[in-house]
């Protein structure tokens, strides 16, 4: 009786090992820290990785998920503003994600860490507040071109006396 309790106890234990190297294996995430060329090699094959970098202007950590097809997922968090900006807009952006379906083919280009070429291939909050952001930018950019153009046009006309006055 007693030998069959050991032997359940040790297939037991063996099968939790096997579980916890399986899980280890297929859960294992390297961490570069902020080593842009450890996790560049370790992306252009699209293995699991991960790294913090710090720019000018923020703090990113871009964190390769997998495969799906023939795309590298990979998480993209805007970890923190550095810039000096608004604080609606920091608050707006600090913590955002977006998954990016990169193709593999672009894969440890030197492209794959410029927030706007990527963010062609991505969803999620923060893609959408970076399109918002060039969006009210470009709104911005014309109304202030329009307003300098209709003011230029209503001088010449004014210049050149063809204003009707059935407009006014």
């Amino acid at each position: 009786m007693e030998k069959r309790g050991s032997k359940d106890k040790i297939f037991f234990l063996g099968f939790l090992l096997l579980v916890l190297v399986f899980l280890v294996i297929f859960t294992y995430v390297k961490d570069c820290g902020d080593d842009k060329a450890c996790f560049a090699d370790s992306a252009s094959s699209c293995k699991k990785v991960k790294v913090v970098l710090e720019s000018d202007s923020a703090v990113y950590s871009y964190e390769i998920l997998g495969k799906k097809s023939e795309d590298c997922v990979i998480l993209v968090t805007l970890n923190r503003i550095t810039s000096q900006v608004e604080p609606k807009l920091k608050q707006q952006l600090e913590g955002k994600k977006m998954v990016c379906a990169v193709p593999k083919t672009e894969i440890g280009q030197e492209g794959l860490f410029n927030t706007k070429e990527t963010s062609a291939y991505c969803t999620g909050p923060l893609r959408e507040i970076f399109l918002q952001i060039t969006i009210e930018k470009l709104y911005s950019f014309l109304v202030s071109t329009i307003g300098e153009t209709s003011v230029q046009v209503t001088g010449v006309q004014n210049q050149t006396g063809l204003v009707s006055s059935a407009l006014y």
